[in-house]
């Protein structure tokens, strides 16, 4: 067994582009990028351009 994936996410959704760009930038000094994956939720208008963030970072 094992872990194949670790998910990071905004579940109250209060998460920006710079602090999601941030949180990666810290994380995937430890863990590749490859293994990520990300959750946003959308309570201050930020999902989408956090996601595209994330998108952008790899």
């Amino acid at each position: 067994m094992g872990c194949y994936e670790i998910s990071l996410g905004d579940t109250v959704g209060m998460g920006t582009p710079g602090k999601t760009i941030n949180m990666l930038e810290v994380v995937t000094k430890k863990v590749p990028i490859e293994t990520l994956a990300g959750h946003f939720h959308d309570t201050y208008g930020q999902v989408l351009a956090s996601a595209y963030a994330a998108l952008e970072c790899g």
